[in-house]
């Protein structure tokens, strides 16, 4: 299932940081990774670089504990993806939500 988000807004609280952030990602994927490869966002949450990076020609899958994302991240903090199926790993925003 795949969840399509509303653009940010100026008035969104986090629009002027998450911009440049959405900028910087799918530039650095662009420069990175070709076409057609794949990559995976872990800690996706609403997954606010789909678009960005599936606009480049990458293969975007999410990971995340919440079951609307791609793929779901166990308890034991795996997921159920082969070995070498992703060509890069993208985790952004998630330390802030780790305890210590």
């Amino acid at each position: 299932m795949t969840r399509e988000r509303a653009r940010p807004r100026p008035w969104h609280t986090d629009w002027l940081l998450l911009r440049g952030l959405s900028r910087l990602v799918a530039e650095q994927a662009a420069a990175r990774m070709l076409a057609g490869q794949t990559l995976v966002d872990m800690g996706c949450g609403d997954m606010p670089y789909r678009r960005l990076i599936e606009d480049s020609g990458i293969a975007y899958k999410g990971a995340d504990i919440d079951s609307a994302a791609d793929l779901r991240i166990g308890s034991d903090g795996r997921i159920d993806l082969p070995d070498d199926s992703a060509d890069a790993v993208l985790s952004v925003q998630v330390l802030e939500h780790v305890l210590v």
